[in-house]
C-alpha cells in the first residue's frame, strides 16, 4: 500500500505543473474488541508540491495527527518531510530524498 502511495505521489510531482488538485476522505474503523477509531485525511497537490494532513482519532477522545509536505526539488527528485504528533503531545519529525530514474 504504501509503495502504491509512493508511486501516486510520485507521478503527480514529475508531471508537469497543473491546476491545484485537492482531495480527502474519512473512515471509520472498528478492530476486534470493538473500540473504534476515525481517521480523517485532505491533501492537495500543485506546481510540484503536496501536502497531507491527517488526524485519527481512537477511543477516549485520544489523537494522532501527522502532516506531510512533498516537494520536487529537481526532474525525478523528490524531498519530504512528515511531522507526526501523539495524543501526549510528543513529536517526531523525518525528513528524507528520493530519486526516480526512468
Amino acid at each position: 500500500m504504501r509503495t502504491l502511495a509512493l508511486t501516486a505521489l510520485a507521478a503527480v510531482l514529475l508531471a508537469a505543473p497543473a491546476a491545484a488538485a485537492s482531495w480527502s476522505r474519512s473512515g471509520e474503523t472498528t478492530g476486534p474488541n470493538g473500540r473504534t477509531v476515525t481517521t480523517e485525511v485532505s491533501g492537495a497537490c500543485a506546481d510540484g508540491r503536496c501536502e497531507r494532513d491527517a488526524v485519527k482519532t481512537g477511543p477516549e477522545g485520544k489523537t494522532w495527527t501527522s502532516e506531510s509536505e512533498s516537494v520536487r526539488t529537481a526532474p525525478g527528485t523528490i524531498e519530504r518531510t512528515t511531522t507526526k504528533t501523539g495524543p501526549n503531545g510528543r513529536e517526531v519529525t523525518r525528513r528524507g530524498t528520493r530519486t526516480i530514474t526512468r
